[in-house]
C-alpha cells in the first residue's frame, strides 16, 4: 500500500484496532513524514512531533506509528506552525520560510502541496477532535 495516513476510532491494544473501517479516507502522507528533513538541526528541537513522525524514525513499529489524540493534537500544532513559518505568517529566528517551503515542496505545485496539507491537517484533526487514533503507515 506504500505511506498512508488513517483515522480510526480504535488504537493499538484493542481487540479491533485497524481491523474496523477508518474514520474517513485516508492520504498519502508524504508532506508531513519529510516536513523535519529540511529544518536544520537547530530547529527540529522546536518541532519534535515532526521529527517523530519523520520517514526513518525508530518510532515505527513494523512500519506503522499510532498517535493517540492528544498526540495527534500536538502533531497538528507543529504541522501549522511550520506552514505559518513557511507561508512568512510568523517568525522563527534561524529559518528562512521561504527556503524550507521550497525544498519541502520539493518541485510539487504549491495549490496540489497545499491542498494535501490540508487534507492530513483535517486527519489530525479529526483524530485528535474525536478521541480517535492516527495510523501513519510507510
Amino acid at each position: 500500500m506504500g505511506r498512508w495516513l488513517e483515522v480510526f476510532s480504535e488504537g493499538p491494544g484493542s481487540d479491533a484496532a485497524g481491523r474496523r473501517p477508518p474514520l474517513d479516507d485516508g492520504v498519502a502522507p508524504d508532506p508531513l513524514v519529510t516536513a523535519s528533513r529540511h529544518l536544520g538541526h537547530d530547529c527540529r528541537g522546536d518541532f519534535p512531533w515532526l521529527n517523530h513522525v519523520r520517514d526513518g524514525s525508530s518510532a515505527y513499529t513494523g512500519g506503522r506509528l499510532w498517535l493517540d489524540a492528544r498526540q495527534s493534537g500536538a502533531l497538528l500544532a507543529e504541522l501549522r506552525r511550520v506552514r505559518r513559518i513557511a507561508r512568512r505568517e510568523e517568525f522563527f529566528a534561524g529559518m528562512d520560510g521561504r527556503r524550507y517551503l521550497d525544498l519541502w515542496r520539493h518541485g510539487e505545485p504549491p495549490e496540489a502541496f497545499d491542498a494535501r496539507l490540508d487534507r492530513i491537517e483535517s486527519l489530525l484533526a479529526l483524530a485528535a477532535d474525536s478521541g480517535g487514533w492516527a495510523r501513519l503507515s510507510l
